[in-house]
């Protein structure tokens, strides 16, 4: 495993059949740059899966400016469903599928603190094992994400996209 920047002449061209960029892209000054990397060691048909926060999730309308995502220099980049498929396409990637899911409890708790944060992080933690345990809370779950899907309005984007060019 490496860390840091991708540098693509570390990688044959078209050495990867899946990449995964599981909160990166929001945290990176040059999306478009990293995403021409992706295309070029990706082998054609390969499949690119990214999450990222979203935009336009229902926390981010709700909490406006004390939405905890809007941390610059941490997070340099923001993202709609919309303006990821965008993105995407630019750079030679198909939609396969594009979901945006979840609604985070912390998110609503004032202050931002460190301590605030993980002690929100376990709220959050907590209620996803309590809903695991219990079918009807499964099916709660199922039902709210399936409302922050239609809408484009969970806190995470999901995407799966294979490369097309």
């Amino acid at each position: 495993m490496k860390k840091g920047q991708l540098n693509v002449n570390d990688y044959p061209s078209e050495m990867f059949d899946v990449l995964l960029s599981i909160e990166v892209i929001e945290h990176i000054n040059y999306p478009h740059s990293e995403l021409e990397n992706f295309n070029a060691i990706l082998r054609k048909g390969g499949l690119l899966y990214i999450t990222t926060p979203n935009f336009n999730s229902l926390s981010r309308r709700i909490l406006k400016f004390k939405w905890n995502i809007i941390e610059y220099p941490e997070h340099l980049c923001y993202f709609t469903a919309a303006t990821l498929n965008q993105v995407l396409r630019e750079h030679g990637f198909s939609k396969n599928k594009l979901i945006t899911t979840g609604i985070s409890s912390s998110r609503f708790r004032q202050g931002r603190s460190d301590k605030q944060w993980e002690f929100g992080q376990d709220v959050d933690n907590a209620i996803a094992e309590s809903v695991e345990k219990k079918q009807y809370l499964q099916l709660l779950k199922g039902a709210i994400n399936s409302v922050l899907n239609f809408s484009k309005s969970g806190d995470t984007i999901k995407a799966w996209y294979f490369k097309s060019k």
